[in-house]
């Protein structure tokens, strides 16, 4: 299966759904998917109170991104 999907609590009151399409049939598709997964779980649980949610998803996309 290529596709991937993760809830990553963030804090008491927040979880993020991630779900990441590893578009099927593309060259390493899969690897793509859990590549986006890790990341954002990886940036969202060591997120600093100072910085919000969607600034960490960003951070997390971009650092996905330049593992691919």
């Amino acid at each position: 299966m290529e596709d991937s999907l993760a809830i990553i609590p963030v804090d008491n009151h927040t979880l993020v759904l991630v779900v990441a399409d590893g578009m099927g049939g593309m060259p390493a598709g899969e690897q793509a998917s859990q590549i986006i997964v890790q990341s954002l779980s990886n940036i969202l649980n060591k997120k600093p109170e100072s910085q919000t949610v969607r600034n960490a998803i960003i951070e997390g996309i971009d650092i996905a991104e330049c593992q691919n």
